[in-house]
């Protein structure tokens, strides 16, 4: 019950994110016209460093192809895969609506733009990237793929879901038979406080660990790259962060 409540809140956060998006791309597509688009130098040194990227490069791929449907990605940014990297990086921790928009099928975007109000929302991002950074440690392209192996620094955010849990189940059980409780409106509401209390909390005491992150791209035929995303890769950015699940 006191999962399903906050999944509750984001499938209707997923629902107002779409409406939002199909609002942009109406106003984009007035103005437009049409519619919106989306050193080493040793031989022997850079053979073997080419070689462990590649196999990377192959290990994702065999991940990301069956389920690219299911995958979010970022429009075309710039010729440089590793400067579309960086921009998805860069935006995601601002906030800019221009890149976490694109990202409608995304779980963890979805709950950071889109839950509660606007002060939930900057609490949130407050949060949860108060002590973000990353360093871009490797890169290798391989024709129309790319990898960027990253070093991400953040909170850990791992407990969360389960201090989340402990608490709604005490305030549920305290207050069972009270309004607050036996409406699914307010109830929702008071989970979702405390499930972002506990982000916050999480945020000024846990400690900041490094996470070895490797983010695939592709060429999006256009002189551009993709940035291929999961939920897998975002929780890893996230600080190891859950969203609670129904059961």
């Amino acid at each position: 019950m006191k999962s399903g409540v906050l999944s509750y809140i984001i499938k209707k956060a997923r629902w107002n994110f779409k409406k939002r998006l199909q609002a942009r791309r109406g106003r984009q597509g007035e103005k437009q016209g049409v519619a919106a688009p989306y050193m080493w130098t040793e031989k022997k040194q850079k053979s073997a460093r080419e070689t462990d990227m590649y196999a990377i490069i192959r290990g994702i791929l065999s991940l990301i192809i069956p389920a690219m449907m299911h995958m979010s990605a970022v429009g075309p940014v710039q010729v440089d895969p590793d400067i579309a990297a960086t921009e998805f990086l860069d935006g995601l921790a601002a906030g800019d609506e221009t890149v976490v928009v694109k990202y409608e099928d995304n779980e963890y975007v979805n709950m950071l733009e889109n839950t509660g109000d606007d002060e939930i929302r900057n609490q949130l991002y407050k949060s949860l990237f108060r002590d973000f950074s990353y360093e871009m440690v490797d890169f290798a392209t391989k024709n129309d793929v790319a990898v960027a192996k990253l070093v991400v620094t953040n909170r850990d955010f791992s407990k969360v879901g389960k201090a989340y849990e402990e608490e709604a189940y005490e305030y549920i059980t305290a207050n069972l038979y009270d309004d607050d409780v036996t409406s699914k409106k307010k109830l929702a509401a008071k989970c979702l406080d405390i499930y972002v209390d506990e982000i916050e909390k999480a945020s000024q005491k846990n400690k900041v660990k490094e996470n070895t992150i490797y983010l695939p791209l592709r060429s999006n035929g256009y002189y551009g790259w993709e940035v291929l995303v999961d939920d897998k890769i975002m929780k890893d950015i996230l600080g190891g962060l859950k969203i609670p699940e129904s059961k």
